[in-house]
This record gives C-alpha cells, structure tokens and sequence, in this order.
C-alpha cells in the first residue's frame, strides 16, 4: 500500500459523517430512551428550567447541588457546562439528547481514526475504529443522556493522544508550535471533562519529558510549557473546588469505607472488562425504564460465542505473528501512556467501589474499551504477516465487527421496546407544554397518572449518610416540567392513556 494511502483515501469531511450516520442507525431503536438516575436528579436541581446561566451556575456540581450530595473529590466542570448548553438547546426532548449523544460517540470514533492512522498508515485503521463504533460492552455510555461530557472527554482525549504520538515521533529538536498548542489545549480540555485525564496527562508530560532528556539531554521551552500547562491549570481549579465542597473524601457509597483499599481489585477488573470485550455475546445488557442497564455476564456454548472465541484466538496467533514480523519497532512511548492509562482509569474507578458494582456498571467499560483498541492497534502490524495473515486479520476484525454490531442492535432494540410507553407519555405532555408554554397562565396536571411511566423520585436535601436531611417525593413528571406544573390549581389536565 503506498505511504499515506489511507489518509488522502479520508480526507475532508465525510469520515465524519459517515461515523456520525453508521452509530445514528445502530443506535436508532434506543433514541427513546427517557431521562434516567442522575439525570433526573440534575432537573431537580434546576427547577425544571433550560436556562442557560442557571445550568452553568452548576459547572461546580459536587460544591453547588441540593441533592443526593456526595463524591466531593470529582471535579469535572467542563461536563456541566456541556449538560447546561444541552439543557438549554433540549430541555425535556429527551430524544434530542440521546441523538446528541450518539453524534459524539460517532466523533469519538473519528477522532480514534485519526489517531490510529497517524501511529500507522492502514487499511486495518478504518475495521479498528469501526469496531469500536458497535462494540457492544460499551454501549451504555452512547444510550444514557447524561454522561456526554465522558464522550467529549474522549474526543479531546484521543486528539491529545495524537499530538503525544506527534511530539514522541519526531526526528527534529524542534516541535510545531501546532502540535504543542494541541497537545496543551486537548488535554486540559480533557482533563476538565473528566478529572481522571489529569492523571492521564500527568504521565504522558512525564514520558515526553524522558524522552526529551534521552534523546537530546534537555527538553526545549516549547515543550516544558506545553506538558506543564494541563497539570497546572487542572491544579489551579481543582484546588479551588476543594476550597469549595462540604466534605473532601466522603463517598456515597455503603461500602466506600472497605473499598477504599480495592486497589487489589484493579488485575481481576482488568480482566473481567478484557473477557466481556473478547466474548461481547457473553455479556447480557438489560434495559430498565428510568435506571441504569444492567448486567449479567455468563459464559455459554452458544453459537455467537464460539464464534467470538475462534475470532479472538485468530487475533492472538497474529498477535504473535505482528510482533515478531512487524516492519517498525514498537512505539514504546505510546504503549507506556496507553498501558498507563488504562491502570490509571481502572485504579480510579476502583477506589471507593465494591467488587460488585465495578463489575456491574456497564457505562466504565467505554474509556477501557476505547484504550484497548488503540493497544491493539498499535502493537499488531497487520500489514507486516503477509497476504494470508492479513485476509485472517481481515476476518476476524469484520467477524467481531458483525458479533458486536448484532449485540449492540438487539440491546439498542430491548432498550426502545422497554422505552415505548414512558418515551410515548413523555413525548404528549412535551408536545403539550411546547404548545401552550407561551400563555402567560399556562399550568398543568396528569390525571391517572401511572407508576410504569411517571413514577415516584426520592430526592433527599443534603448527604445521605445524615440521619436528619430532609427528603421530599416528586413525580418524573413534575420534576421535568416544574415550572408549569400545578396539582392544586392547573389550567389544564392532561388526560394519557
């Protein structure tokens, strides 16, 4: 294949699209997902309103919110500037937020591309980052609204990445001042999504530096300052958010005291997350109306997971075949930061967590699977095993690419089936306060209002853990559409079967 084949094969804007278009139709059976867990906890503390200055007087959400207060020691205030844009943009259509979030997720995947073609020119790059795009353990993320943020952390996380490879790789002392300013921008970007790219960052300035030292006894200007300057502007802020919260180390969690040394569950995490990824049929998603997905995973003989099993053992065999054939010497920089990070984000989601909900959280699995592909990515020289190795390659990458695709639709599919009567009562009274929000007396109430579609919400004022904090029961209904919601007095009943 001739040099840089692949990249001006995917010039211009229509990789993009392309992703964005694939994960809207996987996805397209999940769009009614309606607002779950966190998410309706983040209305409450709104009011039910989509203003914009009322979302970002939040961006500090652990020092500032009214409810279910906790995990003081997360700090990630970009993430609540994006859900105050996207409250103000969608408010209460919660399909909009769910194609929003599938928009990102295909931006992940083009931002992965790229990264994967700039550590090598290759076919293989484009079956890479499409099997990341189905990869069915990792779905959660895509389907729940709230978490976007995450999404866009990996998007900066990944340009990040690109630079790292950019400044690591080169041949000259001086580095562009593009990529240094690319570098230093996507990672404190990153780092201000999701407090666990700070950690992330730390590193890959530490394994910059190394290489800076070692190959030219002292790193230039350009590059001290843009390694320091997402440490230290992460630093800055999250000192002051310290100064900010309540109660620094407390975790809303029953178990937090015993878990807090669960660092030794990081090996048999990392292990469990790398089985559901080798054998995605073995791992069932369960979609519940107004919660979380959940989990089970078990090991059968059935026919999609003997298929997933023949798949992976074909990849170790090549993996075997790469290493020892691969044209180029590994990019060991890159395998420091990639293997680095993914201790660094199993090590974090572990600590404060019990074995069991480390194992039952599906929406972890993103960041993890997301590293993962580009480890594998950057170790099997594909193009290096000869024509039959690559044919086999090719196999296996679209079989699992099918085995993910097929999983990923049916829990898609489960999810819009469980879905169709909250998304369906949703939906009425949303189009019923968009038509008559603008009176000036406009107020409402549900008649016969049903468990099933608009249940109870337990909103508890305060830390859990406290004995005395006030609790109060709203409605999902009346959470959403506060500000015209009326039980004692409404201008309209709405009347839904």
């Amino acid at each position: 294949m001739p040099p840089g084949f692949t990249q001006r094969a995917w010039q211009g804007a229509w990789p993009a699209l392309f992703f964005c278009a694939v994960a809207l139709v996987l996805f397209a059976p999940a769009l009614n997902r309606v607002f779950v867990a966190d998410q309706i906890w983040y209305f409450a503390e709104l009011n039910g309103r989509s203003s914009l200055l009322e979302g970002l007087r939040h961006h500090d959400y652990a020092a500032t919110r009214r409810y279910w207060k906790g995990d003081d020691s997360l700090y990630r205030p970009l993430l609540f500037v994006w859900l105050a844009f996207a409250n103000w943009l969608f408010s209460y259509h919660h399909a909009w937020w769910n194609a929003a979030n599938v928009v990102l997720h295909g931006l992940v995947v083009l931002c992965l591309f790229r990264l994967l073609l700039t550590i090598r020119s290759s076919r293989f790059a484009f079956g890479a980052a499409l099997l990341f795009l189905v990869m069915k353990p990792s779905m959660e993320l895509v389907v729940w609204h709230h978490l976007g943020g995450y999404l866009l952390a990996c998007i900066f996380l990944m340009i990040g990445v690109r630079a790292f490879v950019q400044l690591t790789g080169r041949e000259e002392r001086s580095p562009s001042l593009s990529v240094l300013v690319t570098y230093a921008l996507a990672f404190t970007t990153a780092s201000l999504f999701y407090e666990a790219m700070a950690v992330v960052a730390l590193l890959a300035g530490g394994i910059i530096l190394l290489r800076e030292w070692r190959q030219w006894s002292q790193p230039g200007r350009g590059v001290l300052i843009a390694v320091s300057v997402p440490i230290a502007v992460f630093s800055f802020v999250y000192v002051l958010h310290v100064l900010r919260v309540e109660r620094f180390s407390y975790v809303d969690r029953p178990t937090a005291a015993d878990s807090l040394v669960a660092i030794w569950n990081v090996p048999d995490v990392i292990g469990r997350w790398t089985l559901e990824v080798m054998v995605p049929p073995a791992v069932d998603l369960l979609p519940i109306p107004f919660a979380r997905l959940a989990k089970n995973v078990a090991l059968r003989l059935d026919p999609a997971s003997i298929l997933a099993v023949v798949l992976g053992s074909i990849l170790i065999v090549l993996l075997g075949l790469s290493v020892r054939r691969r044209r180029a010497p590994l990019n060991w920089p890159l395998l420091a930061l990639l293997f680095g990070a993914i201790l660094i984000y199993t090590s974090i989601i572990c600590v404060g967590r019990a074995r069991q909900e480390l194992l039952s959280v599906t929406y972890y699995l993103y960041i993890f699977c997301l590293l993962l592909v580009t480890v594998g990515y950057a170790v099997l020289d594909l193009d290096a095993i000869g024509s039959r190795g690559r044919m086999m390659a090719a196999i296996a990458i679209a079989g699992y690419i099918v085995v993910n695709g097929v999983g990923t639709r049916r829990v898609a599919s489960a999810i819009g089936r469980v879905n169709l009567d909250p998304s369906r009562y949703l939906t009425v009274l949303s189009d019923f306060v968009d038509a008559h929000k603008a009176e000036p007396d406009f107020s409402f109430a549900v008649s016969r209002r049903s468990q099933t579609v608009d249940p109870e919400i337990v909103l508890v004022e305060g830390y859990p853990d406290v004995s005395s904090a006030p609790a109060r029961v709203s409605t999902f209904s009346e959470i959403l559409f506060k500000p015209y919601y009326n039980e004692e007095k409404p201008k309209y009943i709405i009347r839904v079967r």
